[in-house]
């Protein structure tokens, strides 16, 4: 069965200027390190129809969208297997609900394989019926997204913030996005997550380091950035 995680809401804060070593300096004073990843690479690859409604969900303003992705943390892979995160996550206007499956993969396939092969649609196939959860028919790999993240946790609200950065798109889906070709990004999000809590205090401190709040997603960035030819 897939491992729920409680509805919560969420709040980003989003800039392209801003300093990331300067945030993460900040929510360390706020609250500390994740217990089980603090800090790391993750590279997530997301899965869409061959006409992109997960995208045009967030580029149309639904107020309800579903993401599907295989997650993963990088580095090195001793056994020649890394573990990996079968998400799906739903969206109600600014509350989240995310069901995941954990999985072990070949680590080089997942890092090397194109987005094109026909193995990653069995294995989210595979992956979806382990979990006793279906996605959806017609799925396909689009992009993959890499970036590195500091994670927190907030011992007063019990909150999960975030910092990301050097966010990338290294690899794209060559049979529904033939023109597309690596790409970066000079944005920095910072995430807070929790049950209960909307406001957080280093809120006025991060829009004075020059983030402000906004819906932000990394699929929907890069998305959008391919579709108006602005892989470069």
């Amino acid at each position: 069965m897939p491992d729920p995680a409680p509805l919560v809401r969420e709040r980003k804060f989003v800039s392209d200027r801003a300093d990331p070593s300067a945030a993460a300096a900040l929510l360390r004073a706020w609250a500390a390190p994740d217990p089980e990843f603090p800090e790391g690479e993750l590279e997530s690859v997301y899965f869409d129809t061959p006409g992109l409604d997960a995208w045009l969900q967030k580029a149309n303003g639904d107020a309800v969208k579903r993401k599907v992705r295989l997650r993963w943390y990088r580095g090195p892979a001793p056994s020649g297997r890394r573990a990996a995160w079968l998400e799906v996550k739903d969206r109600i206007g600014s509350a989240r609900d995310k069901v995941r499956h954990r999985a072990e993969c070949d680590a080089a396939w997942l890092e090397s394989a194109p987005l094109s092969d026909a193995g990653w649609p069995a294995l989210l196939a595979q992956l979806s019926a382990e979990a006793g959860f279906p996605v959806g028919d017609g799925l396909f790999p689009t992009v993959a997204i890499r970036y590195r993240r500091s994670r927190f946790v907030c011992p007063a609200t019990g909150s999960r913030l975030s910092v990301d950065r050097e966010i990338a798109c290294p690899r794209a889906n060559a049979a529904l996005l033939p023109f597309a070709g690596p790409l970066g990004s000079p944005c920095t999000v910072v995430e807070a997550k929790s049950a209960d809590v909307w406001d957080w205090p280093f809120g006025a401190d991060l829009a004075r380091m020059g983030f402000r709040i906004a819906s932000f997603s990394k699929y929907g960035h890069f998305l959008e950035r391919i579709l108006q030819g602005g892989f470069r």
